[in-house]
């Protein structure tokens, strides 16, 4: 009798934090709370869960509202044609979004400055964050500490995707068959 009752006290909880969260304004997404509270326009770090869920949205519909509805501000959005290099010649068009985000910490304000590139019809899709070295470190410990190794310092964030940290203040986020931009 007493675990049931304790038990329906932590489902009440539960339900009642979860109630006020929504009322607050923030969001759940894929069982993820997302970092942004629209009432107070406050951005948190983003967490690996949510790099993740944002990796796998691109090229989907969502995929824009999703960095929106997470505090990421649209910079910059760019398409360009390419040619394959395999023996099957053929077109197809690479787009890469700019999204920048700036966060509170307890040292300081944090930033990410993320640049995705993708195509529909060739590759998968691939994700450059440029960010300040705390984020960085406190991200690097993070997947240390709860991913998989993959390789060096790259660890499985998803079922054929990578998050690595080969240069300070640098994320990657990409696959074995990942599309880059090339500059022209």
């Amino acid at each position: 009798m007493k675990k049931r009752i304790i038990s329906l006290l932590c489902v009440s909880l539960f339900i009642a934090v979860t109630h006020l969260m929504a009322k607050d304004g923030l969001y759940y997404h894929h069982g993820l709370t997302n970092c942004y509270s629209l009432t107070n326009n406050v951005a948190e770090m983003p967490t690996l869960n949510l790099l993740g869920v944002l990796y796998e949205s691109l090229g989907k519909d969502n995929s824009s509202q999703l960095f929106t509805k997470n505090g990421f501000q649209l910079l910059d959005k760019k398409s360009k044609k390419e040619e394959s290099d395999t023996e099957e010649e053929y077109t197809y068009t690479v787009f890469k979004y700019t999204y920048k985000i700036k966060y509170d910490m307890v040292n300081g304000e944090g930033y990410m400055n993320v640049e995705c590139v993708y195509s529909p019809t060739a590759g998968d899709p691939s994700m450059t964050i440029r960010c300040d070295n705390t984020t960085w470190e406190s991200m690097r410990e993070k997947a240390k500490n709860t991913l998989k190794k993959f390789f060096d310092d790259s660890y499985f964030l998803g079922d054929y995707f990578f998050i690595g940290f080969e240069n300070k203040g640098i994320i990657t986020i990409t696959s074995e068959v990942s599309i880059t931009w090339e500059q022209e």
